[in-house]
């Protein structure tokens, strides 16, 4: 059954307001195991390249010689 087709909710149901307000403790458990957390890091795409990550470390490495002494 769709939520949003249930007469009585003035606007549609966000996942937000249905686990804050509709969801049971029940329909909130999530068991996950260390065999979840292999198969994501299988498929992780990393969100900054390497010329950006080599960017930020000549970043840092220029800042940190020329530290303002106080």
């Amino acid at each position: 059954m769709k939520l949003n087709a249930q007469p009585g909710h003035a606007h549609p149901i966000t996942p937000q307001y249905y686990l804050a307000e509709l969801a049971s403790p029940e329909d909130i458990i999530v068991y996950v195991c260390e065999k979840d957390f292999e198969r994501a890091l299988e498929t992780l795409i990393p969100s900054v390249s390497q010329g950006e990550m080599e960017h930020y470390a000549q970043v840092q490495r220029r800042f940190s010689r020329n530290s303002i002494s106080m």
